[in-house]
């Protein structure tokens, strides 16, 4: 995917350096996961109470999305990755035991 696959938009703050790396870092790893035309969007905001971060992966099998509330942006950005890569996990899972039930269904027709 190219850079114009992800948007990250920050609101109420501009993340450490390290942070933007750590995001950054995450973001590539769900991207790399992701089914190939996904468009992956992350909004986070910060409140007087922490973080609340959002993000949803757009392709043409369909939408992913997690959504986290807490005081530090590592902890929603670990539980937006893990949310998402459930999810991604379970399509593939799910796409790979529809192709080995189609193939197996064409080897008994014939």
């Amino acid at each position: 995917m190219s850079y114009d696959c992800l948007k990250i938009q920050y609101q109420n703050f501009s993340p450490e350096l390290e942070e933007k790396k750590l995001i950054l870092e995450v973001m590539r790893k769900v991207e790399f996961s992701a089914p190939s035309d996904s468009l992956i969007q992350l909004d986070l905001k910060k409140t007087w109470e922490g973080f609340v971060g959002y993000c949803r992966v757009v392709s043409g099998v369909g939408l992913f999305t997690a959504e986290h509330k807490a005081k530090s942006l590592e902890e929603i950005i670990a539980h937006i990755e893990k949310a998402l890569h459930k999810q991604i996990n379970n399509w593939k899972a799910k796409r790979f035991q529809e192709k080995r039930e189609s193939a197996s269904n064409m080897a008994t027709a014939s």
